[in-house]
């Protein structure tokens, strides 16, 4: 990584990354790896982008495909994660936290990507490769979820 260019972009996408692949992972560890397994990608294929847009979707689309692939491996499958306290320390944004990370994976996704990273329901559709439709669906299904399970809660 001696290139600037490399250092700009790392440092750019840096959070992006590691916050999509914790909120799918749920797990600091492997949230690391997905990490590292994102940008070794950029590094070994150096990808060229038309676009801001098209890179942003790119980084995007490597790390839901690294996080699943660690989900579905069979280390990960055996080992139990390490608690996340560290996520939140103001207990009702824990709680939230908490919600939302119990949620299936892909409400999970939407929901991050929306609220967290501000995209727009067509630009999820693209990161994601999923219809529009399903992801409005996805969303509005993860609304009500967390809705329903945050009604418990006094904030």
């Amino acid at each position: 990584m001696n290139d600037r260019k490399d250092i700009e972009f790392v440092e750019r996408y840096s959070e992006l990354v590691y916050r999509l692949s914790l909120a799918r992972t749920r797990d600091l560890s492997a949230a690391d790896d997905v990490f590292q397994d994102v940008f070794y990608r950029y590094f070994r294929k150096r990808p060229s982008f038309s676009s801001a847009e098209h890179e942003k979707a790119w980084i995007i689309r490597v790390t839901i495909n690294s996080s699943k692939s660690m989900l579905g491996s069979f280390w990960k499958k055996r080992i139990v994660p390490l608690d996340d306290s560290l996520i939140a320390e103001q207990p009702e944004i824990r709680e939230v936290y908490d919600v939302t990370m119990n949620l299936p994976l892909k409400y999970r996704t939407v929901i991050f990507l929306h609220y967290y990273e501000g995209y727009s329901i067509s630009d999820i559709a693209k990161a994601t490769n999923a219809k529009e439709n399903t992801v409005k669906s996805q969303l509005f299904r993860a609304r009500s979820m967390l809705k329903e399970r945050l009604v418990d809660y006094e904030f």
